[in-house]
């Protein structure tokens, strides 16, 4: 089984965050401390190498993106999100973090 590797690249102004294999409750010690290392105010969240999030995967990312944009005031942006991907995200409401659809909805 593969399990999730981030890898967090610092840049000017911004910090891309790339996932890669399986986002799941063995990938909670891993998003912590990528909270804990974005110092950017905004941040890029690649899931182009994603093969899976599970249940607890999405509560995972959901409190991840709630406490970034909670405690940094953070922007975020996703990229690369399959059809898969992009659907569970938008039931989910962790779409809802996103730069392009808050000013979609006017927040």
């Amino acid at each position: 089984m593969k399990y999730s590797i981030a890898k967090l690249v610092h840049g000017p102004g911004i910090d891309c965050v790339i996932f890669t294999g399986i986002i799941d409750a063995n990938a909670a010690q891993e998003l912590n401390s990528i909270l804990l290392s974005l110092l950017a105010p905004v941040a890029d969240f690649d899931f182009t190498h994603v093969e899976r999030v599970d249940s607890m995967g999405v509560a995972l990312l959901f409190k991840l993106f709630k406490d970034f944009q909670e405690d940094q005031s953070g922007q975020i942006r996703f990229k690369g999100l399959n059809q898969p991907l992009l659907k569970l995200f938008t039931m989910t409401g962790i779409m809802d973090f996103t730069a392009t659809r808050n000013a979609l909805h006017g927040r």
